[in-house]
């Protein structure tokens, strides 16, 4: 079964390793940078893969484009601002 995540729909599995991946690079303060890059490159990487597979006409490909550009920011300013404060824990959904 879907589940729909900012617009986005994927498999339970997907987003909750999605999670998970990016949990276990925030253990150590160290790896902090590397992980906020890491999770910058997935969702932007992730995103652009959504676009490519919606079929729109160019007038509102633009609009579109901008549209996921922002729900990535989105996407990253919640995850930024949930390990400031702690891991994100994921027991089940």
């Amino acid at each position: 079964k879907n589940v729909s995540f900012f617009g986005i729909s994927r498999s339970k599995k997907f987003f909750l390793d999605f999670v998970k991946s990016v949990d276990r690079n925030m253990k150590t303060q160290f790896n902090q940078k590397k992980a906020l890059k890491n999770l910058r490159e997935k969702t932007n990487k992730y995103l652009l893969g959504e676009m490519r597979h919606k079929t729109i006409e160019q007038k509102s490909e633009k609009k579109k484009q901008n549209q996921l550009e922002l729900r990535c920011l989105f996407l990253n300013f919640i995850f930024l601002k949930k390990h400031q404060i702690k891991c994100v824990k994921v027991k089940s959904w």
